[in-house]
């Protein structure tokens, strides 16, 4: 019991010491940045780099949801969806919903958290 004590204390201290480093560190390089008068040649260069790795990501979303989309149509998927959802309303406007209804439900709010973080993630100045 003792050592599992100074186990949690070493790794709150250990988590302390570390978020103070950051820190000072963060403090002192704002505190030392210097900006450099360049004539506008960092954001002329910054233009010229390729941009591929942007062009790759975006040409191979185009691709997935495309891809997707072509699964969804020839698999009846879609019609498939539909019938859950009519049965889902009525599953919840009775008073005992079913194991069934409950898991398209959470199948929904899974995909939709899935979809909302995938976009927040993506976001350039996360």
């Amino acid at each position: 019991m003792v050592m599992d004590n100074r186990k949690i204390h070493s790794q709150e201290l250990q988590e302390t010491v570390s978020a103070d480093e950051e820190r000072l560190l963060k403090d002192f390089f704002q505190t030392q940045q210097q900006d450099i008068e360049d004539n506008g040649f960092t954001t002329k260069v910054m233009r010229q780099l390729p941009q591929t790795s942007s062009r790759l990501s975006t040409l191979w979303t185009i691709i997935c949801v495309l891809a997707g989309i072509a699964f969804l149509y020839f698999s009846h998927a879609l019609q498939g969806l539909s019938v859950s959802m009519s049965g889902l309303k009525t599953e919840l406007l009775s008073i005992h919903p079913t194991a069934g209804g409950m898991a398209v439900v959470f199948i929904c709010l899974a995909t939709l958290t899935v979809a909302g973080s995938y976009s927040f993630f993506v976001k350039e100045n996360f």
